[in-house]
């Protein structure tokens, strides 16, 4: 379910959620690394140094370096892209996922930083931990997201490097995010 924020509520939201990455992660991004990070966990893949680059409308030596220093502290990695090898196509990591569903939970434990956010219920769900499209979700989000059909799921656990899920049950349709070997 959408909410609406006046510019304060997002700043103080982005504000606290600065905060808690200050005070709980000794791993310092710049807010460049932070916007392809989370364009990365946010958007479907594939993702691409061109691509990126174009997003963020920066050049690629730019986006290359951000990478780097963002491989080494293991929240992405890098291959070429068999189909062209001029592409490099940027790959999630386990480690990166981590680093993301931590901070969500960091600032979600500490609630909503603003004054003014007082009386607003939010909930932020992870869609790779939450079961929900808008014909179909699981018992336990009754209420808390718009669904024609909420059934009772089994836990299962992602036994392939790397699996694909998409907004409904088709393979025609792009990727909506991917889940990682071990995630449940």
């Amino acid at each position: 379910m959408p909410i609406e924020l006046t510019a304060s509520q997002a700043l103080g939201l982005w504000h606290g959620a600065a905060l808690d990455q200050v005070r709980h992660d000794d791993r310092d991004l710049t807010l460049r690394q932070m916007a392809i990070l989370l364009h990365i966990y946010l958007v479907p893949p594939p993702h691409t140094v061109r691509g990126l680059a174009a997003t963020l409308d920066v050049t690629k030596p730019v986006i290359t370096r951000a990478l780097d220093t963002m491989g080494e502290m293991g929240l992405v990695d890098r291959v070429r892209d068999d189909a062209d090898r001029r592409n490099v196509i940027i790959k999630r990591t386990v480690g990166g996922a981590l680093y993301l569903e931590k901070a969500r939970r960091s600032h979600t434990r500490s609630g909503p930083p603003a004054a003014d956010l007082k009386g607003m219920r939010m909930t932020m769900l992870d869609r790779r931990l939450h079961a929900y499209r808008p014909d179909l979700a699981e018992a336990g989000l009754e209420g808390k997201v718009e669904a024609s059909r909420f059934v009772k799921g089994a836990p299962a656990r992602v036994a392939v490097p790397v699996l694909a899920v998409r907004p409904e049950p088709d393979v025609a349709r792009g990727i909506d995010t991917e889940l990682l070997l071990g995630e449940r």
